[in-house]
């Protein structure tokens, strides 16, 4: 909501927003898209961007309708995007699975991108669904010692961190070498790789700020006996 909030003075034509899946499975390198007419909800009705085949592009993405309805890391985003969109704007939904190397992500952007470029006039806005770490025994991940313990908190902020110095740097290749050293549990890993992957296809040079940072700690302190707590972060990566 800080990334939407920071932007609501621009207006975009085109909204692409990219989530993990939390309840399924997805393949390696695929790329799951929504081809739903209308977004529907309390904030009023959002209508879907066309299809690819409907744009005259032959490589279409994976149908993904059944994963995307219910993708909490989607719904989520969906009632402050009406800070952003244009009167008339559109949102293309996609969820993205695990990337095997470098090469297939590039081959995912580029697919992004010719998708991108056969769209009509108008701004486009790639909004990435993502938490932070997240850590404890309900995740399987205690590299840095049990919680609360503030040296384990501390530890786990100083690795978000600098996975958000990457991002924020556009260090796509940091960002690799970051996931070959640590077991990451950044749920949409895989989708801000691929954002960055797609505004480098650009040649782009972004602003980038970063907007807050904060855990579930942080918004309910001292409960006794949590040993889990899941990060937020929320940055900005504006072209100019």
């Amino acid at each position: 909501s800080q990334v939407l909030k920071s932007l609501e003075m621009d207006l975009y034509e085109h909204v692409l927003l990219f989530s993990p899946s939390h309840y399924y499975k997805l393949e390696t390198n695929g790329l799951f898209w929504g081809s739903f007419t209308n977004y529907e909800g309390p904030w009023g009705s959002i209508r879907g961007l066309p299809e690819q085949k409907s744009l005259g592009l032959s490589k279409t993405f994976l149908p993904g309708n059944t994963m995307i309805q219910g993708e909490h890391g989607v719904e989520m985003l969906l009632p402050g995007l009406s800070r952003v969109l244009a009167q008339d704007g559109r949102l293309g939904t996609f969820l993205v699975g695990p990337v095997a190397n470098p090469d297939s992500l590039k081959y995912l952007a580029s697919q992004v991108l010719e998708y991108i470029q056969r769209l009509k006039g108008g701004r486009v806005l790639l909004l990435v669904s993502s938490d932070m770490t997240h850590y404890g025994p309900r995740f399987a991940y205690e590299p840095f010692g049990a919680l609360p313990q503030e040296s384990t908190k501390k530890k786990i902020q100083d690795l978000d961190r600098y996975f958000l110095d990457d991002v924020a740097s556009g260090d796509i290749d940091g960002i690799w070498e970051l996931h070959e050293q640590q077991d990451l549990t950044i749920c949409g890993f895989w989708p801000i790789l691929l954002g960055l992957q797609i505004e480098e296809l650009l040649s782009r040079k972004p602003e980038k700020s970063s907007l807050e940072y904060y855990t579930s700690m942080d918004v309910y302190p001292g409960r006794p006996g949590d040993s889990n707590a899941v990060a937020y972060g929320a940055l900005r990566r504006r072209s100019l």
